[in-house]
């Protein structure tokens, strides 16, 4: 393999030295040569130390005549810079004094197109021994003085620092109170905790001392502390590893990301004495604002005395930070969120950290031992019922959720309020759900997580417009919270679900900025995802597919593999839309094999449903009609209104073309009720045209011109084109019918000029061969014929056998109205042969009319009789009239080839006089020319 072709991974920056590109999250970074190639070098050395003279030997040498120090100085700088690394503090390229740079940081290799292969660990530094930390009761003794003198090994704590802070951020909160913005608290981050012997059996420990510490500072509710999975996002997104102490750049990155007015860090060792383990941990806690250390403290026991150290420094933490100590009621609630004992303690981390990194799978296992070793605990069964939900096993999360709720009556209220809200979601109890998230959100206003969850509850519980005013609200919280990308995806969402396809995108878009400017790649991936889909609802396949090529890579490079396969499943929608139906029903196979692996049942059935769309497609309606059928089973377990709504109306469509109309109108009015109940005016446009389609052959043209009409204003209301483009070709096929052809030339030019802007492949051909019927029955059947030709390459190159089909029966006509019967069998057989690739009665009646017609021009007109009364039959017992009186003209016309004019005149009276009352004018008119001929 050529080296220059292989691509280094690290964190989230990929470097690609044969396009001598370096990108961050998928996104070019500017970067000079020579800062490249310093870190092409680097990366090729990576845990090694690369000496000054190494670099002047590679990237400088001896005829070149420059400043070798001051440029390689400059060089490493600009690398810091666009790698937001420290010189103090480096995360990548760590400085060895005098003699050169080394880089840190874990890589990872792969070639184009293949999976990446873990580098080697970068190398760390040593950890510092027990004596460099001093004993604990100097620290508490000189902390009531304000100031304290260390050793230079350990950290500072200033009284005075956080005492100006205090003042600060509850003058604040004062102040803003007049204002109509929710009252903030302080907010505090706990951060990663160095495990500095460096073993992984003991990397639990950072996990718990986490959420131990977050319930201590939490409960009385005077700070707010932000949640876990938050932080662990921040986490991946700035490769922040853990540390003692942070520089200024770094806290104000981690500001901007989570909000955090203060961060707690440290480090902890633990080392085997005898049969104990001694455990010395270190808190250190910092002003992201200022960057100034608040406050630092020392706490020495032993490894099962854990809880109790994090208690006795998180108490010395309250008491500095001015918000005192906990209640003796305060102190059960802390304890009753850890588990009762060391192995219980170690698992439900375990599980904890598993789940954050998006491996329901680990996690589950790891929760359910928790929970062996301590059946009481409730949020062991709380965090069991989210890596069951994310799996999709949906009946033992909600058994896990309700014995969680059963045991939160120690809990905090809040910690109560989110198991319940967790419960009711669960159990599809959405009412009830919006109503326990409005309580959070109500009682802690100035926490944007619990803004976000209150309003995701009222769009899942079909509340779009309120979602939409929460966005409002949430958008004057201060600082970095209001600005957040979560409240645009809320906005984008929301819109989406009320028809606003622009507004959804550019809510999307402003997500995307945001996610960029914060460095966040899983925002990114989420903002990108919803911009894809607000697009292709706007007629934009192409940018839909390129937003979530670039998502599903950012979900993969993060281990999210749920949402790296909806990402796929987009792709496959999209796919799909522009006509790409081969590749498109890989992408779904590949997606839905990816769900089931994991379990993730919702996602199971959207996959089915789109799945069986591209089938019906292709004229595979068994399969659409199981696939089908699985997505609706799960949406009714689910109480998924809008998928149950959808489900119906494409079982309806299924139904439509395997001929049974009566069941298709009911199924497609129960869903348009469906989607008027919860104000989804795009799903309700669609099922207004498919009733349209309906109406239409049921030959019923009033009704179908109405409901086309109908859609069509939706439509427009909410810029949804693509379905614009197919009500106008609707209402054209009304006005074929009606015999006002320049009328219905003009709609199906609109029609194709939409769907030209789409770049809807499959779409643009079926309106040119509605182009096509038009000519041919404007007396052009050499126009006919070249549309008809191309629509038909294009179906076929699609695999789309039933549109191929019609093609065909169309070509048929209109190179036997030039006078080419042997080219017109040809393309007969062709459309019977594809039709039969299909249950779809209407495209079996459409072929079998065009062999008939072609057989009655061929001198085989009692053949035609035949299949004629057949198609007939078949027509009238399906409630097909349009079919039913092409059939009977074409009947007429054999009558006359065989010489039984009377007949022939008889039939065509009633045809005329039938096809009049129903409207249907172009037969009417096509009767009435064939008139003369059977005098």
């Amino acid at each position: 393999m050529d080296r220059s072709l292989v691509v280094t991974k690290f964190g989230s920056f990929e470097l690609r030295p044969g396009s001598r590109e370096l990108f961050k999250f998928g996104t070019k970074v500017k970067l000079r040569p020579q800062p490249f190639q310093v870190l092409s070098l680097l990366l090729d050395h990576a845990g090694e130390v690369v000496t000054r003279e190494q670099f002047r030997q590679e990237l400088w040498p001896a005829d070149t005549f420059v400043d070798f120090e001051h440029s390689l100085n400059t060089a490493i700088k600009e690398l810091r810079g666009v790698l937001s690394d420290s010189a103090t503090e480096p995360r990548y390229i760590q400085t060895i004094p005098k003699l050169g740079y080394r880089f840190i940081f874990a890589i990872a290799r792969s070639a184009p197109d293949a999976p990446p292969v873990a580098g080697e660990p970068a190398t760390l530094t040593v950890p510092q021994p027990f004596a460099a930390v001093p004993p604990r009761a100097p620290i508490l003794s000189a902390r009531r003085w304000g100031w304290l003198s260390l050793p230079a090994a350990a950290v500072l704590l200033m009284g005075i620092g956080i005492g100006a802070l205090r003042m600060g951020v509850l003058r604040q909160s004062a102040n803003s109170a007049a204002s109509a913005a929710p009252r903030p608290r302080p907010s505090i981050a706990v951060l990663g905790f160095k495990n500095l012997s460096r073993k992984p059996s003991q990397d639990w420990m950072s996990t718990a001392m986490r959420e131990m510490l977050g319930a201590e500072l939490a409960s009385g509710r005077q700070i707010r502390v932000i949640p876990g999975e938050n932080i662990a996002r921040m986490e991946l997104d700035l490769a922040l590893a853990p540390t003692n102490t942070y520089s200024r750049e770094t806290l104000d990155r981690i500001h901007n990301n989570l909000s955090a007015d203060m961060v707690v860090s440290g480090s902890y060792l633990a080392l085997p004495d005898g049969k104990v383990t001694k455990l010395r941990i270190v808190l250190q806690a910092q002003d992201t604002r200022t960057g100034e250390t608040i406050a630092a403290f020392r706490e020495d026991g032993s490894e099962s005395q854990l809880p109790e150290l994090i208690s006795a420094g998180g108490d010395d933490l309250r008491r500095t930070l001015g918000v005192g100590s906990l209640s003796a009621t305060a102190v059960r609630e802390v304890r009753t969120a850890v588990p009762s004992n060391p192995e219980a303690e170690r698992l439900y981390a375990e599980g904890l950290a598993r789940l954050r990194a998006f491996d329901a799978l680990a996690a589950r296992s790891r929760l359910e031992k928790a929970i062996a070793a301590d059946p009481n605990h409730a949020l062991s069964y709380a965090a069991l019922a989210e890596s069951l939900s994310i799996l999709g096993y949906d009946l033992a999360a909600q058994s896990a959720i309700k014995r969680a709720l059963d045991l939160s009556g120690d809990l905090s209220r809040e910690d109560r309020l989110s198991i319940e809200g967790r419960y009711r979601d669960l159990t599809h109890d959405r009412s009830a759900a919006l109503e326990v998230f409005r309580t959070l959100h109500n009682s802690f206003p100035d926490s944007l997580d619990y803004g976000v969850r209150f309003a995701n509850a009222q769009i899942r519980d079909d509340h779009y417009a309120d979602a939409l005013q929460t966005v409002t609200a949430l958008r004057t919280l201060p600082g970095p919270e209001g600005k957040d990308p979560r409240i645009d995806l809320i906005e984008a969402s929301a819109s989406e679900r009320l028809g606003d396809m622009t507004r959804s995108q550019k809510a999307a878009a402003a997500a995307v900025a945001r996610a960029q400017a914060l460095g966040s790649g899983l925002m990114l991936a989420n903002a990108l995802d919803r911009e894809g889909w607000a697009w292709v609802n706007l007629g934009e396949p192409d940018k839909a597919i390129a937003d979530d090529i670039r998502a599903r890579a950012l979900w993969l490079a993060a281990g999210d593999a749920r949402n790296a396969a909806k990402a796929l499943h987009g792709i496959a929608i999209y796919q799909r839309d522009k006509g790409d139906l081969p590749e498109s029903r890989k992408s779904f196979t590949a997606a839905l094999r990816e769900f089931r692996r994991i379990g993730a049942n919702w996602d199971i059935a959207s996959c089915s449903h789109n799945l069986a769309m591209l089938l019906q497609e292709q004229g595979d309606l068994e399969g659409a009609r199981q696939r089908l059928e699985e997505a609706l089973r799960i949406q009714r377990s689910q109480n998924d209104k809008r998928g149950i709504s959808a489900d119906l109306d494409d079982l309806g469509n299924v139904a439509f073309s395997a001929g049974d109309l009566t069941s298709a109108t009911r199924m497609k009015e129960e869903a348009l009720q469906g989607f008027r109940d919860i104000g989804d005016k795009r799903g309700e446009s669609i099922v207004l045209f498919n009733l349209g389609e309906v109406f239409y052959e049921k030959g019923d043209l009033a009704a179908a011109g109405e409901k086309y009409g109908q859609a069509m204003a939706l439509q427009k209301e909410i810029a949804f084109n693509r379905g614009l483009g197919s009500s106008l070709a609707g209402l054209a096929k009304v006005l074929i019918a009606q015999d006002r052809l320049n009328e219905a030339l003009s709609f199906t030019q609109q029609s194709l000029s939409l769907r030209q802007q789409g770049k809807e492949n499959n779409f643009e051909a079926e309106s040119e061969l509605q182009l096509a019927e038009i000519a041919l029955d404007q007396a052009r059947p050499a126009d006919a014929e070249s549309l008809a030709r191309k629509a038909a390459r294009v179906f076929e190159k699609n695999k789309a056998p039933p549109y191929a089909s019609l093609a065909y029966s169309l070509l048929a006509r209109s190179v036997l109205a030039q006078g080419k019967p042997t080219e017109a069998r040809a393309c007969a057989g062709r459309a019977v042969a594809l039709g039969r690739e299909g249950g779809d009665r209407m495209v079996h009646l459409r072929a079998g009319l065009a062999q008939a017609e072609v057989a009655i021009d061929s001198g085989r007109p009692f053949e035609a009789q035949h299949d004629l009364n057949t198609i007939q039959a078949l027509a009238k017992h399906d409630g097909f009239a349009a079919f039913e009186l092409e059939a009977r003209l074409l009947l007429a016309k054999a009558e006359l080839r065989v010489g039984r004019p009377r007949a022939a005149r008889a039939r065509l009276d009633r045809l005329q006089s039938d096809a009049s009352r129903k409207t249907f004018l172009l037969i009417a008119r096509q009767a009435l020319a064939s008139l003369p001929a059977a005098n």
